[in-house]
């Protein structure tokens, strides 16, 4: 509305009409350019030549570097570290349920008076943290 230099003097109905004006020439001056833009694509289409279409050429700028970097870290540290974690853990569930199961089969047989000739269970995961506190307070 820079153009028109009496905007401040018009009324509200003849602004919305230089405004709607305004508004389809800019669209017409829009669609022109774009139809133009095409048409310059199709013909730099036509004009290069059609002998390999399924090579295309990479280019990397610093950005893309960047990104490969952190994707190559997170692959080679984080997730390795992610997994043994995983696994630990599995690992001492699976010893817990091991030793809470061979505590039941020992109760329900009744083997009670035998558990002075048989080895101690291994202790559980609470447990083994407890033991080296035990030790250093001794």
């Amino acid at each position: 509305m820079r153009r028109i230099a009496n905007w401040a003097q018009l009324t509200q109905a003849e602004r919305d009409a230089a405004w709607r004006r305004v508004a389809a020439r800019n669209a017409e001056r829009l669609g022109a350019l774009a139809a133009e833009a095409a048409q310059q694509q199709q013909e730099q289409q036509q004009q290069e030549p059609q002998g390999d279409d399924q090579l295309e050429a990479v280019a990397l700028n610093a950005s893309d570097f960047v990104l490969l970097f952190l994707l190559l870290l997170v692959v080679v540290y984080v997730l390795p570290r992610w997994a043994r974690r995983a696994v630990r853990r599995l690992l001492r569930r699976r010893r817990a349920l091991q030793a809470e199961a061979a505590a039941g089969t020992a109760a329900a047989e009744g083997n009670d008076d035998d558990d002075d000739d048989a080895a101690p269970a291994s202790p559980t995961p609470a447990a083994r943290r407890r033991r080296p506190a035990a030790r250093r307070a001794a």
